[in-house]
């Protein structure tokens, strides 16, 4: 224990300086590196720091309600629940920009492997084709879209590769109004 050597005090309002250490990687830029690898080195850097926020929950939401922006009207889905949370918000964002530097990277460097935690996003396309039962109430629309003994759905399937969902709106319980189709 040095008696000599002075404690440095702690300031209230100070704030230590937050520095991100990813292991395998060099803390100090070569001077030597083209203008494309220190591009590739800082993207890279870029999609870690990403990937450190989504997997740990920093997502950098202010606490204090004060400091933070106004959220927009609250949206629902079908069951209720919210859907634009402001958690929710930001970690989409989050996730964007990292697949968007993911997608530069391979463009740049196509032996680059993503962090393990990185999931491309899936395309989910939806679309809804609404039956004019009314209209043609003498015809089995429904027996014609499935087929006999639903070889036509399982056709559509394996040509198309998607599993079309239906659904029904019935009315007073007994007459079928419409049907949708959802490509999903």
């Amino acid at each position: 224990l040095d008696i000599n050597k002075k404690k440095k005090k702690k300031s209230r309002w100070a704030q230590d300086e937050a520095r991100t250490i990813i292991p395998g990687m060099p803390t100090s830029i070569p001077s030597n590196m083209s203008e494309r690898d220190q591009k590739t080195y800082l993207m890279t850097i870029q999609v870690e720091e990403l990937s450190r926020k989504l997997r740990t929950g920093d997502l950098g939401i202010p606490l204090h309600p004060e400091d933070r922006s106004p959220s927009p009207e609250p949206v629902y889905d079908h069951q209720g629940k919210r859907m634009n949370t402001r958690e929710y918000r930001t970690r989409r964002r989050l996730e964007d920009e990292r697949h968007k530097l993911v997608l530069e990277l391979q463009e740049f460097n196509p032996e680059y492997k993503p962090p393990v935690d990185y999931k491309a996003p899936t395309m989910k396309v939806q679309d809804k084709v609404w039956i004019p039962q009314e209209e043609h109430p003498d015809i089995n629309f429904i027996g014609l879209l499935i087929g006999p003994r639903g070889m036509t759905l399982k056709q559509v399937e394996q040509e198309v590769l998607y599993k079309p969902n239906f659904s029904s709106l019935f009315c007073h319980s007994s007459l079928l109004l419409s049907t949708c189709l959802s490509f999903s």
